[in-house]
């Protein structure tokens, strides 16, 4: 990891809601404005954001535009192993 870098994603797999609440109350305590601060975090997902980016970069490169407003749309993205298996 460079920290020369503007942004950095991580993504949490939780499967303990009880255990993760401290963590998710430190991060949310730094959920904030960035300006004048030396890091904030300032951007929040609920779902699978970078799986459900992999799965439209994919539908671009097959030229399947019409699968990227359903993919903007489902949940349980960790289901879903490539475009074809959208209906």
């Amino acid at each position: 990891m460079d920290i020369n870098d503007k942004h950095l994603t991580v993504v949490f797999t939780i499967n303990d809601k009880e255990a993760f609440r401290p963590e998710l109350d430190k991060l949310m305590a730094n959920f904030k404005g960035s300006e004048g601060e030396p890091w904030a975090i300032t951007a929040i997902s609920r779902d699978h954001e970078m799986r459900r980016l992999e799965l439209i970069e994919e539908a671009v490169e097959a030229r399947r535009f019409e699968l990227i407003e359903e993919l903007l749309g489902l949940v349980n993205l960790h289901k879903i192993n490539s475009i074809s298996d959208i209906p």
